[in-house]
């Protein structure tokens, strides 16, 4: 297993002190699609909001358990960086795990119409996920990176804000919390930047084909979720591991 260390009260303070009680845990995200022959990749680049850790250099692969030689993309974390890569036209072949769930059971931030849910893929090694869907003008990529479990920290509580980082692309990023812990960030893209006959290609070959739309889920972030937060906060130091 992977791990790596941060100060467990940089984690909250990114997301309560920095923030109040909405600007967000992410100070840049980007999404970004390329087309090579006939796979179209899309990347997701976060830049969280600097606190008391930072995200040792990382490379985590995306594979399919069944075909672990076939790869899907990666996760790659670096300072206050996570990025995400995959390969579209792989991922929508890949056998669906329940992308409805983050890791810790709550349902995702993340709405498609029509009853779909996203693609989920296990990240080697690790109880981390990233999330993908698409439609012929849409798609969605995140990540759930968890964090090793903290009795402390077991709270059926998740706190997510949402970003606008540019015309076309919005999303959610926080913190959630309970049997598995850790950090999430979820970007949806508007009219990506590949061409309509790959989308189709791939668009066809997903189950989250054409008619579903897809949109991110927005929750209050009510006083009491973050004044419970705060009081779990102070009562921890030191380091967890990542997972």
């Amino acid at each position: 297993m992977r791990v790596f260390h941060f100060v467990v009260i940089g984690v909250i303070a990114v997301g309560l002190q920095s923030c109040g009680l909405g600007k967000g845990v992410v100070e840049k995200v980007s999404v970004a699609t390329t087309q090579e022959g006939e796979s179209v990749y899309v990347d997701l680049k976060a830049d969280l909001k600097k606190a008391g850790f930072t995200l040792p250099p990382l490379t985590l692969p995306l594979v399919d358990p069944k075909r672990p030689e076939r790869k899907l993309g990666e996760i790659v974390t670096n300072g206050y960086t996570i990025q995400v890569r995959v390969n579209a036209n792989e991922v929508v072949k890949f056998p669906v795990a329940d992308g409805s769930k983050l890791p810790n059971g709550d349902v995702v931030p993340v709405t498609l119409s029509q009853g779909q849910v996203p693609i989920a893929i296990p990240v080697l090694g690790s109880n981390s996920r990233v999330y993908f869907a698409m439609n012929s003008s849409q798609i969605m990529i995140g990540t759930a990176v968890t964090i090793l479990k903290e009795d402390r920290l077991n709270l059926p509580v998740n706190l997510f804000f949402p970003f606008t980082a540019s015309e076309q692309i919005t999303g959610t990023a926080g913190f959630f919390l309970g049997a598995l812990q850790g950090i999430g960030v979820f970007a949806l893209y508007e009219k990506p930047a590949v061409t309509t006959s790959a989308m189709a290609r791939i668009s066809t070959a997903t189950r989250t084909v054409e008619a579903p739309r897809i949109s991110i889920r927005s929750e209050a972030v009510s006083s009491a979720k973050i004044r419970r937060l705060e009081r779990t906060a102070d009562s921890l130091s030191g380091e967890l591991s990542l997972d």
